[in-house]
């Protein structure tokens, strides 16, 4: 049984994504955060999550380091 947003993942396969394809796997996701491993609801978790880190890696833009030797910290604010 597919749900719509599941259904609309779907779309992950494609060359467009929107983001409200996004947001929905991101809902589904948080909705089956507690499923059980081998169970359909636990192997729907897991085919959504890899979609969605799939594309998250294909959107996202190469982090810059800073390079004052603090490892940890990422420019524009954000610390690690």
């Amino acid at each position: 049984m597919y749900t719509n947003a599941l259904y609309r993942i779907q779309c992950f396969n494609q060359s467009k994504i929107f983001r409200s394809t996004y947001r929905a796997a991101l809902k589904e996701i948080d909705s089956l955060m507690r499923a059980r491993p081998k169970t359909a609801e636990g192997n729907r978790f897991d085919m959504l999550v890899t979609l969605v880190e799939a594309y998250e890696r294909a959107q996202a833009f190469p982090l810059e380091f800073d390079r004052s030797g603090q490892g940890d910290q990422i420019l524009h604010g954000a610390v690690m």
